[in-house]
């Protein structure tokens, strides 16, 4: 018997790698309908989680988990020992590698990703561009790149990969400012509700503190620059 979910999610890899590069771009009067679905596809979603598998630009494989909470509230985490924690709180996305001691944060407003987040269809004044859409077999590819406030291009874009039958999320592709591609393959998605009030903060505090884990694992707190972490 033949996994198809294995299957789709090889052919998926397959395209998220190839993405709108390999033709199958979408007429304007269909590109249109096409958006239209995504739009009501993401304003529709409800908070989630799911597991992902990730693939970096030199090919090494991470697997993670991914909470979403519209609008513009999510978190990221990977399986150990692999201590990273992304989280959106609605303004900025903190990326914290404790390991490496690095912290930094992102406006969300520079950063085409924050389009699965917000929940809504964007706007003129969201400073987002539809650069192409695409179909590849059954899926459908949505090429966004985020704008300054003067309307141009910030390097970059992301390609959202939807499955059209049932239609839904199967994963996205970032592109760097390098033109580096990281690749994300969605598993098991499921409503979720959250009790936790920080699951979307990533404070000072409590990175100081080594608090960071809300996901699935039996993590240990890990402080700054210590990554075997402490009890």
């Amino acid at each position: 018997m033949v996994d198809r979910d294995a299957n789709v999610r090889r052919v998926l890899g397959a395209l998220l790698l190839c993405g709108l590069l390999c033709g199958g771009h979408v007429e304007a009067a269909q590109a249109d309908s096409r958006l239209d679905r995504v739009w009501s596809f993401l304003e529709t979603l409800p908070p989630l989680t799911a597991r992902f598998v990730q693939q970096e630009p030199d090919g090494t494989l991470r697997k993670g988990w991914i909470a979403v909470s519209p609008p513009g509230r999510a978190r990221i985490e990977y399986e150990p020992p692999d201590n990273t924690v992304l989280v959106a709180n609605g303004t900025y996305l903190v990326y914290h590698n404790p390991d490496a001691g690095q912290t930094a944060h992102f406006l969300l407003d520079q950063l085409p990703l924050r389009v699965l987040f917000e929940g809504r269809r964007p706007t003129a004044d969201d400073n987002l561009q539809i650069l192409q859409v695409a179909e590849r077999n059954e899926f459908l590819v949505v090429r966004i790149a985020a704008l300054d406030d003067d309307g141009v291009q910030i390097p970059g874009w992301i390609e959202l990969v939807f499955l059209q039958e049932p239609f839904g999320l199967a994963g996205w592709k970032l592109v760097d400012v390098q033109q580096r591609s990281t690749v994300v393959v969605l598993e098991d998605l499921a409503a979720a509700e959250f009790a936790a009030h920080d699951m979307f903060s990533l404070s000072d505090d409590m990175i100081q503190r080594g608090d960071l884990w809300r996901g699935p694992w039996a993590q240990r707190r890990v402080l700054p620059g210590n990554p075997r972490g402490i009890r």
